[in-house]
């Protein structure tokens, strides 16, 4: 699943970097700008979709739509205690509840159990948790700067380590 999900990442971050020459936008020097931008691309992408993607040879997509709806909660809850301000008020929980609830309603009909069930909901449950630190990380630290610039960076971040997943755990022949 690597591969696959680098090759699409190379496709998008070619995209954004032509999206960053139309609007005229710079990327910073390679140093601390681009070390800002390192935790949220490895959390955001690189672990998260590393996750996602290796999950899904374990467990159905619909499962996985379930445990990723965990992501919201995630966020509150990491933005509650990180970031000042951004604290949870009493309708925000009923809400979450509701959209979890929701997206495992219309998920329970294509449900489907694995062997590997346990594992691979961890893995889902991981990436959630990867990709909700990210943008807690980001936010707290990244927030003034361009969303373009940033999804650049961060994805060429993530691009690497699925990249390091495809070369180490997979033959570039399972491409084909």
């Amino acid at each position: 699943p690597f591969w696959s999900a680098a090759i699409r990442f190379a496709f998008a971050i070619s995209i954004l970097l032509g999206i960053v020459k139309a609007r005229r936008l710079r990327l910073p020097p390679i140093g601390r700008a681009w070390l800002i931008h390192a935790t949220p691309g490895i959390l955001m992408y690189g672990i998260s979709y590393a996750s996602v993607y290796s999950a899904e040879q374990y467990v159905s997509s619909s499962l996985t739509a379930i445990l990723f709806a965990t992501f919201p909660i995630f966020v509150a809850l990491l933005s509650h205690w990180l970031l000042p301000g951004d604290k949870i008020r009493g309708v925000a929980w009923p809400g979450m509840a509701l959209g979890l609830g929701g997206v495992a309603l219309i998920s329970w009909h294509s449900l489907e159990l694995s062997g590997d069930l346990f594992f691979g909901s961890l893995l889902v449950v991981l990436g959630s948790l990867a990709s909700a630190t990210g943008v807690v990380f980001h936010k707290r630290h990244a927030i003034k700067v361009d969303i373009v610039v940033a999804a650049t960076i961060q994805m060429i971040f993530g691009f690497f380590v699925l990249l390091l997943g495809a070369v180490v755990t997979e033959s570039f022949g399972d491409l084909l």
